[in-house]
């Protein structure tokens, strides 16, 4: 699972859903930070159109 429009906080949770990856709470508070710029830059590449 590895969509470009797919955020990574979402291909995260899909994973520890169907049980490829293991909670992690330090994963889970890098993964939100990451997933917060994923949509800045989303939302950049959108408005420099």
């Amino acid at each position: 699972m590895s969509q470009p429009d797919l955020s990574p906080l979402a291909v995260y949770q899909a994973r520890v859903a169907s049980g490829a990856l293991s909670p992690d709470d330090g994963q889970l508070a890098a993964i939100t930070r990451l997933d917060r710029l994923w949509h800045e830059l989303a939302a950049h590449a959108v408005a420099a159109r």
